[in-house]
């Protein structure tokens, strides 16, 4: 009874490989090609980028020229139109890339069409609203000074860098939050997942939420104990040399930089 059960597992198992390797065949859908698509249009008076993708990444970078470069690659089913779609109304450019409704097979890991890079290059001056929202996957941006940056990442990961920010909002529900060499006020919340955060400047408000994951934050200058509100419920908080689970004296009237980070599980490290 056991062999047969046994065989009947084994046989279970090479049929479910089966069925996701060769499930092109089995559901109809012809071979992933790769694509690419691209796209050049004048900055004119767009002062605000929306950017909203399913699953793959998002690179955003500048370049010097006085144009908004859009390119796209990626596999998908030749059956499928381009799923980069690109409306500029105004003041308003919206970028999307519509991978539209899938078979849960696709997000599995063989023969997928389902990633796609998207990369735009913005002129270095831009300083308008940038919004990007991602799915799954994984955002990038990097040497830009916008008024206003909202990132969004449902499952995956935010790197940022050398940024400059009047406004810059972090929301990620589960995955990585890294950002290097920036300015300006930031909101970062995470749910399930590490902050890692390292200031050139810091002469504003720094709010970090994580509700499990460690907190590493590295400032630019000496500071002084009355710019922290650090609690960890289960966890340690360490300050440089000084450990404890518990630091508040943020001076509200203070002219430099505070920092609040709060972490439910997880610990939180503060050096420079």
């Amino acid at each position: 009874m056991k062999k047969l059960a046994l065989i009947g597992l084994i046989t279970f198992f090479v049929g479910l490989l089966g069925t996701i390797y060769y499930r092109d065949q089995f559901f109809g859908f012809t071979n992933a090609q790769e694509v690419e698509d691209a796209l050049e249009i004048e900055r004119a008076e767009i002062d605000r980028i929306d950017i909203d993708a399913d699953v793959g990444s998002i690179d955003v970078r500048p370049h010097a020229g006085d144009t908004i470069r859009i390119e796209a690659s990626g596999m998908m089913n030749p059956t499928r139109s381009s799923p980069l779609e690109v409306n500029d109304e105004g003041e308003n450019l919206s970028i999307t890339l519509a991978q539209g409704e899938r078979s849960w097979f696709y997000y599995l890991p063989y023969r997928s069409d389902v990633l796609f890079h998207l990369t735009i290059f913005l002129p270095e001056d831009y300083d308008g609203i940038l919004n990007a929202k991602l799915n799954v996957g994984t955002i990038n941006i990097e040497s830009l000074s916008p008024r206003t940056l909202y990132t969004q990442v449902d499952a995956g990961r935010a790197h940022l860098r050398n940024l400059t920010v009047e406004n810059g909002t972090i929301d990620l529900s589960l995955g990585e939050v890294a950002i290097s060499n920036v300015k300006g006020p930031w909101s970062v919340s995470n749910q399930v997942g590490n902050v890692n955060m390292r200031l050139s400047e810091w002469e504003d408000e720094i709010l970090i939420n994580s509700s499990i994951g460690n907190i590493q934050v590295d400032l630019p200058i000496d500071p002084d104990q009355d710019q922290f509100e650090l609690t960890s419920t289960l966890g340690d908080v360490h300050l440089r040399e000084t450990s404890s689970s518990l630091f508040e004296g943020v001076d509200q009237d203070s002219q430099t930089g505070s920092l609040k980070a709060t972490t439910d599980i997880g610990n939180i490290d503060v050096d420079w």
